[in-house]
């Protein structure tokens, strides 16, 4: 049984991660899991379970020290994968007392599965949705600058010629943070 759900976990997370089902299949660690998890969508579904004080306290630790932001990360990652993997449990359990059960009993058995994986599902499309409004607002950010930097091209380009002729050392443009998505609108 654990077998299976670790399968369904593993095939789920690789639907979310864009990896192969072959990959997918090939056992891997808790520790491996975790950090697929986080270096796909994972990351942004951890920040959005967080509440309003954490997302703060999250972005904080993002600026001023991002070891700690990582961890901090990392421990709410962990919980929100056993979360997930108690709801499969739960599902799966109740899938096998559906194929023990007698027709009556099957049916209230499949109506609660039903209701749960509606659940699950309609909170995962409120958060796609609101993960899509925030690419959006990235989106519209990054054409903003990119159109004050094409309006000011001529100043910018005659400052950085002034900088050459002056002798003044030039510094590579930094390259933009990584920015974590804005909190989802408070339920």
């Amino acid at each position: 049984m654990k077998k299976i759900w670790c399968l369904v976990l593993l095939l789920t997370v690789a639907a979310c991660g864009g990896v192969s089902a072959a990959e997918a299949a090939r056992p891997v660690s808790d520790e491996e899991m975790l950090g697929k998890f986080l270096n796909g969508p994972g990351l942004w579904r951890t920040f959005s379970e967080l509440s309003e004080a954490e997302r703060a306290e999250a972005l904080r630790l993002q600026r001023e020290n991002p070891e700690e932001f990582r961890n901090f990360m990392r421990v709410r990652a962990q919980a929100l994968l056993e979360k997930m993997r108690r709801k499969m449990q739960e599902h799966q359990k109740l899938v096998g007392e559906y194929q023990q059960a007698d027709p009556q009993r099957r049916s209230e058995i499949r109506a609660e599965l039903t209701s749960s994986v509606r659940e699950d599902f309609l909170r995962h499309l409120e958060l796609q949705k609101q993960h899509l409004a925030e690419s959006k607002r990235r989106l519209l950010r990054q054409e903003e600058r990119l159109e004050q930097q094409s309006r000011e091209c001529d100043r910018i380009i005659e400052h950085i010629v002034e900088d050459l002729l002056a002798g003044r050392r030039l510094t590579p443009p930094k390259s933009p943070k990584a920015e974590l998505p804005a909190p989802p609108p408070a339920n």
